[in-house]
């Protein structure tokens, strides 16, 4: 069936900043009368180097639409010697592979049902590897997909969160007993300095799990008075996108800045070692389309 996935939502944060695209177009710090269309340049790059290399840099929503649930095509015998070839063929065919390469959750699988009801899968029904590329969701043990209708196009809809250069933080925070009721994240300094990028929103939640209301002014967050003296945990993620893209995104940007239109009369000659070889190692090859 055709492959269909969209992305829901933009990153909050570009693997580049504006101040490392000036410098690579050789523009003053102090000119910003370029800032807008570099600006425009850094999200161009981006998106072109993640279509390149089918991955998502940092977090962002993606949703995945399928005609049906994958089944089994039994196409031949085996023999009783080689069942575990069975095995591995049967829950190869049952499984779903996520685009855009590496996952970080899935937020859930929604189907439409014989009677044309829209309904939500039981996480517990299905199991989620976030540790292969593609990310891989399968049936748990015993079980089987639900069985959709005959044929509706996009019946199946799988929500969930693309990244690969995205690293999990978690802190544990004590809130002080005296006011300013103010926590500190562990990476606040090098978010401050710019040698981390913070690429998620940070949920913050007590000891049962509840989220916590919180303001945030350069990663110290502030709490309520009713939270005094509570151990609090908040999570979020960090950017860890390797130099050989941000070099690649580097080469794009200053090459568009200084060829702003759609045609030349003579067309450049790709350099040595660049764009291509740059994303060579980082590059999945596309599913394309699926059986």
């Amino acid at each position: 069936m055709p492959l269909v996935y969209k992305e829901m939502s933009a990153p909050i944060a570009e693997p580049m900043t504006l101040a490392q695209a000036k410098l690579q177009c050789i523009i003053d710090s102090g000119d910003t009368s370029q800032d807008t269309v570099i600006g425009g340049l850094i999200i161009a790059a981006r998106q072109y180097v993640e279509k390149k290399m089918q991955r998502a840099i940092f977090p962002r929503s993606m949703r995945l639409n399928l005609d049906f649930f994958p089944f089994p095509d039994w196409s031949g015998t085996i023999g009783a010697n080689d069942r575990h070839v069975l095995y591995g063929k049967y829950w190869h065919a049952l499984m779903i592979r996520l685009p855009m390469v590496a996952t970080l959750s899935v937020e859930s699988i929604t189907y439409i049902d014989l009677t044309g009801t829209l309904q939500t899968l039981d996480p517990s029904q299905y199991y989620v590897d976030l540790t292969s590329e593609p990310a891989r969701i399968v049936p748990m043990p015993g079980l089987y997909w639900p069985y959709t209708q005959s044929y509706l196009p996009g019946s199946v809809t799988i929500l969930y969160t693309a990244a690969t250069y995205a690293l999990p933080v978690v802190d544990s925070l004590e809130v002080p007993l005296a006011s300013p009721f103010a926590i500190t994240l562990s990476q606040a300094a090098a978010f401050t300095v710019g040698t981390v990028l913070q690429v998620t929103n940070i949920v913050l939640v007590d000891s049962t799990g509840a989220p916590v209301p919180f303001t945030n002014a350069s990663s110290v967050l502030t709490v309520n008075s009713s939270y005094t003296g509570a151990t609090l945990t908040a999570s979020y993620c960090i950017g860890n996108c390797p130099a050989t893209i941000t070099q690649a995104m580097s080469l794009l940007i200053s090459y568009w800045f200084t060829h702003r239109d759609a045609a030349e009369a003579n067309p450049p000659k790709a350099i040595e070692m660049g764009v291509e070889s740059l994303l060579a190692t980082d590059t999945f090859d596309t599913f394309g389309y699926q059986a």
